[in-house]
């Protein structure tokens, strides 16, 4: 008996803003996504120097 193999994302990274598959992002959501990821890790990056 022939077993189903496993499903891999095939590299789809999930977004951590949204939790939507990165492909399934419209151009709108890409652009808002990405500056809020980019927010959060300089606000990081400022804690980290103080």
């Amino acid at each position: 008996m022939m077993t189903e193999p496993p499903k891999s994302g095939g590299g789809d990274e999930m977004c951590p803003i949204c939790n939507k598959p990165k492909s399934q992002h419209k151009p709108e959501e890409i652009l808002e996504c990405s500056k809020k990821i980019r927010d959060f890790h300089d606000a990081k990056e400022d804690k980290g120097k103080k």
